[in-house]
């Protein structure tokens, strides 16, 4: 698969919001979408990015994707000169509260007639081949 998958929580408010404002940067349509609960039982407290064979959590994912988008996103990605230890901490503690600082939303802001051919469900192939690279990779 060449195109990076972004994975997300579809309950979380800003997870949504945050896909949203990809959608929006992405006009050449490069990502794919999907949602947590057609990979794992639980939530993990990370948005994931698959891309080129490679899966990036945490702060490491957001940072991609921000370098994926065009100019001016593009240029977010000079935090990654922060130590990972140092952003992971604050992109934890944020995912951690995600929910008290932003309510649970009970259906996913994701689905959109026009996005349909974006988004992964559990059912396509695609889902199956990330699901084992996933599993490869071991979440942290």
């Amino acid at each position: 698969m060449d195109k990076p998958v972004i994975i997300i929580d579809d309950q979380c408010l800003i997870c949504n919001r945050f896909i949203q404002f990809v959608i929006r940067q992405d006009k050449k349509e490069v990502f794919l979408f999907s949602a947590f609960r057609y990979f794992f039982n639980d939530t993990p407290n990370t948005v994931i990015l698959i891309f080129q064979n490679k899966v990036y959590t945490r702060s490491a994912a957001v940072l991609k994707i921000f370098q994926l988008l065009k100019f001016p996103w593009n240029l977010f990605y000079i935090l990654n000169i922060i130590p990972k230890f140092i952003l992971n901490f604050f992109y934890n503690l944020f995912a951690k509260y995600r929910y008290q600082f932003f309510n649970k939303v009970e259906s996913c802001l994701l689905i959109d007639s026009t996005l349909k051919k974006r988004i992964l469900v559990e059912s396509s192939n695609e889902v199956q081949e990330i699901k084992k690279r996933i599993e490869l990779n071991k979440l942290e």
